[in-house]
């Protein structure tokens, strides 16, 4: 620990009182997870009985209460007038209005690299391509992640800021959501509140909000063990399969893996995106499929990569003729052998051979030639 704390071995935790949300019982789980082992797990959380939490001299931290963001002081409030912290500026610039941090930002933006640093999870039995011991980098992509997963959602639902900017349905745009909700945590959390027909016995809000931290805790665990285990790992397999994919296809539309399942969207789209900025006069064509190898079903998968983030089409689905097919009929359909399915909305195709599937990419893309054109470029 960084500090000594005021009551010698024991944590102490200062959050306002009343109706508890996500942002504060999300941050008092952050710093009990934190610095809780260091005082031999003795937390005690104080929840102030008054407005300004003036009552909160013996707290170590100070959380969503008392008017004042200081570090140095160890108080991270956000509802000063003047406030206007936010913890990405590149997410204001891209959207135009200002994600400020609540509390569990700041508390991110202060603590987030120690926190993971000291959680980091251990890889479940037998479970391959994880990373034991992650580096700076591994560590800051990390950080950067779970804000945007899961801290930007909390700030946003505490501060009142919409999911979409309404003049962009008003003026008929395609809406930017400025943070993703995945988890309706904030729900879960407010429902734990004592209801306002309930008896307040005594000690009985307290209850409540350690179970709501418990719940705030588990999802984060849930979500930093996916990001860690299995988002980061993937990161690596997908840019060495971005750098190999010609030698599957020189006009360089496929990216192939050997494995299946793992998340790539985030990370292809990335690549996609840096790949072009730094060779803006001679940019490489984009990858229209994805292929990887289903070990459930014994069989080659493509995916037609998507349009946008989150969208339902896709930049070259395969042919119409061939949706809803399978199997022989597929085969005589397509002309080629060992075909097992087309999607019915063109997004998926199977083939138990890889060749043949890779074939089958190729047919489709010169079955479909003008709506590869805007696609294809130099290149091919």
């Amino acid at each position: 620990m960084d500090f000594e704390t005021k009551e010698p071995g024991v944590l102490v935790l200062g959050v306002h009182g009343g109706k508890f949300h996500l942002d504060d019982a999300m941050s008092c789980f952050l710093m009990s997870s934190l610095y809780g082992a260091r005082c031999g797990n003795k937390v005690r959380v104080h929840r102030s009985s008054v407005s300004d939490g003036s009552d909160l001299t013996d707290c170590d931290i100070i959380m969503d209460v008392g008017m004042i963001y200081d570090h140095s002081k160890r108080r991270y409030d956000h509802h000063q007038r003047d406030y206007m912290e936010v913890y990405d500026d590149k997410m204001t610039e891209k959207n135009g209005r200002p994600l400020k941090m609540a509390s569990v930002g700041l508390i991110w933006r202060h603590y987030g690299d120690a926190i993971v640093r000291a959680m980091w999870p251990s890889p479940k039995n037998g479970q391959e391509h994880c990373i034991e011991k992650p580096s700076d980098a591994d560590v800051a992509l990390v950080v950067k992640r779970l804000y945007s997963s899961l801290f930007a959602m909390i700030d946003a639902d505490d501060n009142g800021l919409e999911l979409f900017q309404s003049t962009d349905f008003a003026e008929g745009r395609q809406p930017r959501p400025l943070y993703r909700d995945s988890t309706g945590l904030s729900r879960r959390v407010e429902l734990l509140n004592v209801r306002w027909n309930e008896p307040l016995a005594p000690g009985r809000a307290d209850e409540q909000f350690a179970k709501a931290m418990e719940v705030a805790g588990a999802d984060f665990m849930i979500i930093f063990e996916d990001i860690a285990t299995s988002w980061l790992p993937a990161r690596q397999m997908v840019a060495q399969a971005y750098f190999d994919r010609k030698k599957f296809r020189a006009n360089g539309h496929v990216l192939v893996n050997e494995v299946g399942g793992f998340p790539y969207k985030d990370h292809l789209r990335e690549l996609e995106a840096e790949h072009c900025r730094s060779t803006a006069e001679h940019p490489e064509p984009a990858v229209l499929y994805v292929v990887s190898w289903d070990r459930g079903r014994k069989q080659w998968s493509a995916v037609a990569v998507e349009v946008r983030p989150g969208s339902f089409e896709n930049k070259l689905p395969f042919p119409v003729e061939w949706r809803g097919l399978r199997d022989e009929e597929l085969c005589a359909a397509s002309g080629i052998p060992h075909c097992v399915f087309v999607h019915s909305s063109g997004f998926l195709a199977c083939n138990t051979d890889r060749e043949d599937l890779l074939a089958m990419i190729d047919k489709s893309i010169e079955m479909q030639p003008e709506r590869y054109a805007q696609y294809k470029g130099p290149a091919a």
